[in-house]
Order: C-alpha cells, then structure tokens, then sequence
C-alpha cells in the first residue's frame, strides 16, 4: 500500500493518534504502511509528536485504576522523586531492596536501572529512572503530587474515593516509609505493630490514612502526632487491623516487599 494516497479514514486516524503515540502503536495501526510513510504523512498535516520517542517503559499504567497502580502510588509518593522541572520519575533504594525497583521497573516496562556506591556513605543503591513530558504532567496532576512532596504533602487524599484505593495506595506507603515489626516487650509478645513516621508536614495526611483504614473496619481512629524530634507518625496496633491489610495484600495480590510483610504473613496465616 506504500505510495498508495491516504483516504480520509485513515488521515482522520492518524490526526487522532499521531501526537500522543509510540512509533509501535502506529505501526500497528498502519499495517500497510511504513513508518517513514507516517510519518511523511505526518509532517504534511503538520502533526507534531507530544511524548518522546526515547523513552524506555510505559508510565501510562500509573493512570489506571488498578490496585496495583494505588500500590505504587503510594511507595512513590513515600520514596520516590518526582522532578517536576524536567519531567523524570526515579525510585532510589538499598540494594538489599532493590527487588522491590525492579518490581517496579517491570511495571512500567522500563529497562533503564543501574546500581551504584553512594559516596557519601559507602552504600549500595538500584534505581530506576524515567522522563515523560506528556504522561508525568497527567501523574503528578491527578494523584495531587507537589514538588519537594516531603515537604508539601497533598492537600487532601480525594483520588482514594474507594476501599481498594486507599488500601493499595496505604500499604504502598507503608512499604515505602513504615516498619512493620513483632514487639517483643514482655506484655506484648506475638503482636505485630505498624508505625509510619515521616517529615512533620505529613501529620494531618497521616490523620486522614487513619480515619480511611479505621471507618473501614469500624474502630476509633489511631490519633496521628508529632514525636520528640519533630517527626509527624501514626501507628496501627490493632490485631484485626494488621490481619485486614494482610488479606486485602493477598486478595488485591499486591507486589508488596518479601522482607517487611513475609513474616506477618506467616505469623497470620492461619487467620486470612
């Protein structure tokens, strides 16, 4: 079909997904056609692209309304940097955790890891990066992600409007930014504890998971509060409360980190 004119269904196509998709998805639309004929094509109409053809993974699945989407929500929003100036994404952790980036990396299909020794102090890290000029703008603007988000939390956590968002999107963040730990005082043996602690800015967002998981299950929310060295943190003792996010992990089949969550899966597995 190549040197054959465009009718006008397929020039209407290629108007309505030119600018927005990947020379794979064209191809795949124009079968019969060659990507230089696209894209010929293309710049006759005067059609410009707006994502860039480089980049290596997919961040379009962190717009679904997946669970695991809300997971990794989450996680980023705990651990991940979001550089709104030039539109990159990176997900920077230890190495005995770097399972956890390429959990991640394979979501979003992206190849682009690397492992490093910080010098400052001698560690091992894995991260992934990724730049979208198109997609990251849409990410940051639904889920309400400010610049220098350890700082500025969002405003309110309206995006997590059902049970399986908010969920997802908690034990993400815990994954990310809590401890999850036996308490071995000698009052208390056999309990599993949950403690998220963070940048004091968080105190009212920290709030707002309580009452979320709590109104959920019916109980008094755990009051959220500033510690002594100015850390805002809230913290989930209730057994039935930790056994519920282990069976929301298992149902939801959430790719949460072996290290935190193996044991208190064990421990209650005869309970979920």
């Amino acid at each position: 079909m190549n040197g054959t004119p465009w009718n006008k269904i397929e020039t209407q196509k290629l108007i309505g997904l030119y600018e927005n998709s990947t020379k794979k998805v064209l191809i795949e639309n124009f079968p019969n056609r060659s990507y230089d004929a696209i894209k010929l094509k293309a710049e006759k109409l005067q059609l410009k692209k707006k994502i860039n053809e480089q980049i290596e993974g997919d961040l379009s699945v962190l717009l679904q309304e997946t669970p695991e989407t809300y997971y990794w929500i989450g996680f980023l929003y705990a651990d991940g940097y979001f550089n709104h100036s030039n539109n990159r994404l990176k997900l920077t952790l230890q190495s005995r955790d770097g399972n956890q980036v390429k959990k991640f990396a394979e979501f979003i299909k992206c190849k682009n890891i690397s492992n490093y020794i910080r010098k400052k102090d001698k560690r091992k890290y894995t991260e992934v990066r990724i730049m979208d000029r198109f997609l990251f703008p849409k990410i940051v603007e639904k889920f309400l992600i400010k610049s220098k988000k350890t700082y500025n939390p969002p405003p309110n956590l309206s995006f997590l409007n059902t049970k399986e968002k908010l969920v997802s999107f908690i034990i993400g963040f815990i994954d990310a930014d809590g401890y999850v730990y036996r308490d071995k005082r000698k009052n208390h043996k056999n309990e599993i504890n949950i403690v998220i602690k963070l940048h004091s800015s968080w105190k009212d967002i920290l709030q707002l998971m309580s009452c979320g998981i709590c109104n959920l299950l019916k109980f008094p929310p755990t009051t959220s509060k500033i510690n002594n060295q100015g850390y805002a943190w809230v913290a989930f003792y209730r057994k039935d409360i930790i056994k519920f996010l282990c069976q929301q992990i298992k149902e939801l089949n959430l790719p949460v980190m072996e290290r935190k969550w193996n044991p208190v899966l064990t421990f209650y597995r005869n309970e979920i």
